[in-house]
């Protein structure tokens, strides 16, 4: 037996709900050097048995050897789950608190408020940390949130704009928090400047063009939204979440017949039968606009004889009778 193979047999026992044989394979795991991830999901398993000083004991040993700062963010919120789980919030609070002031422990000290739903005093203490290093990424994240749930959404909005600029890795998820706050303080304009900022930080990424058009299309800036959607389209011809936003939009504005094609390309991409069912529904009153039903159905035979499932293309076929209003020929079928 080593580390890896007692820690799979003690997932595997945990899985089936042998909890106390689970729990004696991760404690022999443990004699080995369990590395960061184990040690957390260990922790956790102690936690589900309410060995909480042991499971404090292994995310102290966790936050020793954490890497990144990713690592470290975990490891500070799972400590807080455990003393909040342990009951023993209040008595971690008083300590920390009674701490000499650092970064790193004005941080935890407003997360464990927080944790405690001591919002003013979450937000007096990480101020004290952004106040002693500016620029110190973990301590803005944490204010951004805080800020949040003040409803401070101003403040919000300066602290992610800051963390846009000191942590580019992340850039795309601070700007996405600024769309969104933007949007629900209903300042469309700066909303739309953010979600365009967006896309260039992430070209590739197609629901940053969807969150575009939403906010253009509330600002009557039709042009630019549809712009969008056809390049979205473009980068990810199979998804099909852009693609329906722009058939429903031109469906809207009686531009039927290239609503209609959009709406045939997601068949095209869509194997869910359910999903498939509804856009055959919406095309149909589509067709009937135009006086063309029986086209719709012609069209789903050729369809069912490319794709091959003659059961389910009658079953779609069933669907327009009844969308037609014709369930006697739907039940035929």
């Amino acid at each position: 037996r080593n580390r890896d193979s007692l820690v799979r047999l003690a997932e595997v026992l945990g899985t089936f709900q042998y909890k106390n044989q689970s729990l004696q394979a991760w404690r022999e795991a443990s004699s080995f050097d369990l590395n960061f991830e184990q040690k957390r999901r260990f922790a956790r398993v102690l936690l589900d048995a309410e060995a909480f000083e042991s499971a404090i004991v292994q995310l102290e040993a966790a936050e020793s050897i954490a890497q990144s700062r990713d690592e470290r963010q975990q490891i500070l919120r799972d400590q807080i789950t455990a003393y909040s789980e342990s009951g023993r919030l209040a008595q971690k609070i008083a300590q920390v608190a009674n701490q000499e002031p650092s970064i790193q422990n004005r941080l935890f000290l407003a997360l464990l408020f927080l944790a405690d739903d001591q919002l003013l005093r979450a937000g007096r203490s990480i101020e004290n940390a952004v106040a002693r290093s500016p620029d110190h990424v973990e301590t803005l994240v944490v204010a951004a949130e805080i800020a949040e749930r003040q409803n401070r959404w101003f403040d919000a909005i300066e602290l992610y704009q800051r963390l846009k600029e000191l942590d580019g890795r992340f850039r795309t998820k601070y700007l996405r928090q600024i769309v969104m706050l933007y949007r629900d303080l209903g300042d469309f304009d700066k909303a739309l400047q953010a979600a365009s900022d967006l896309i260039d930080a992430a070209p590739s990424s197609t629901n940053s063009y969807q969150i575009f058009a939403e906010i253009a299309l509330t600002l009557g800036r039709d042009e630019e939204a549809v712009t969008a959607l056809r390049v979205a389209i473009e980068y990810a011809p199979r998804e099909n979440s852009n693609r329906l936003m722009l058939a429903d939009y031109l469906a809207s504005r009686f531009f039927t017949e290239e609503a209609i094609e959009l709406y045939w390309e997601a068949m095209v991409h869509e194997a869910d039968w359910k999903r498939r069912r509804d856009l055959v529904q919406t095309l149909s009153p589509l067709y009937e606009r135009r006086g063309q039903s029986e086209q719709l159905l012609r069209r789903l035979e050729r369809f069912g004889s490319d794709t091959k499932d003659r059961h389910q293309m009658q079953r779609l076929a069933a669907s327009v009778w009844q969308a037609m209003g014709d369930p006697q020929r739907a039940g035929f079928i």
